[in-house]
């Protein structure tokens, strides 16, 4: 009976945990002009099958993640000080400017360890750890945002890297994909 009961725990537990996670999905968030497009666009459009979006953004554009709006600002190199205790590996580190604005009716968490950085080769770069900065994590409030900054160490290249974002509560979700300047 015993062992019943913790098999049993077990499975609730479990049935909990994947409650808790979701799909996620990507959009881009639409300005003032293409929302008034859309208002003006005839009857006639609404009926064609709509195409698939192209989720990949640019450096100041921002992506909907059910909800949660988040916009890459920029990138440039970190000329700080990096933790003695995880010295670089690669070339320099690199400093991407983050907004992250929670636009749900829910308090929702956000952390750097959900943001990667892909080099032009398809490799994925480790973080740095600046000595005297901190990477975004923060739990924002309904309606609320937060600014940031995500920090990877990174090789020489040209060309454009990429930032992928997925929440840790996703499971099997969508990507949102910014295209940046390698720097």
């Amino acid at each position: 009976m015993n062992k019943f009961l913790k098999a049993l725990g077990i499975s609730v537990l479990a049935v909990g945990v994947l409650g808790a996670c979701s799909e996620q999905s990507v959009e881009k968030s639409e300005t003032s002009d293409e929302v008034k497009q859309k208002m003006s666009d005839d009857s006639s459009s609404a009926k064609e099958k709509p195409e698939q979006k192209d989720t990949k953004a640019q450096v100041g554009e921002t992506l909907d993640i059910d909800g949660i709006k988040i916009t890459i600002t920029g990138i440039e190199p970190f000329t700080g000080e990096i933790n003695e205790y995880q010295p670089l590996k690669q070339d320099h580190a690199v400093k991407v400017g983050v907004i992250v604005e929670n636009t749900t009716k829910e308090s929702y968490f956000v952390d750097n360890t959900e943001f990667k950085l892909y080099d032009k080769d398809g490799f994925e770069l480790t973080d740095a750890l600046p000595s005297d900065e901190d990477g975004i994590s923060s739990d924002i409030p309904a309606g609320k945002k937060v600014q940031g900054s995500l920090f990877f160490d990174v090789p020489a290249q040209s060309g454009t890297w990429e930032v992928h974002y997925e929440s840790m509560a996703s499971i099997d979700g969508e990507s949102a994909i910014w295209e940046v300047p390698a720097k």
